[in-house]
């Protein structure tokens, strides 16, 4: 017979993972927020995801041929609030 079982033996972050509501119209995660922070960049004050979005474009362009500069952890931010982003907007 075969062994189904899944090992789950690894500590789920729920903090850092929850949505959190930073206006009427930004969910971001802890996580991300970390991120975004790490970055210097000012998700408090954006109205929408369109403007987050634009922040973090617009900070990947200017810091993006700094080779000593990580970019990934920011772009993963981005597909994430991009995903989250087309879920709210597609129609059901």
């Amino acid at each position: 017979m075969e062994n189904n079982n899944i090992d789950l033996d690894f500590e789920l972050d729920f903090e850092a993972n929850s949505l959190n509501r930073i206006n009427n119209e930004v969910l971001l995660t802890g996580k991300e927020m970390s991120i975004l922070n790490q970055f210097g960049i000012d998700y408090k004050n954006c109205k929408d995801n369109s403007e987050l979005l634009f922040k973090i474009n617009s900070y990947m362009s200017e810091e993006g041929f700094d080779e000593e500069v990580d970019m990934e952890d920011l772009d993963w931010v981005g597909s994430e609030i991009s995903e989250r982003n087309y879920y709210k907007d597609t129609n059901k």
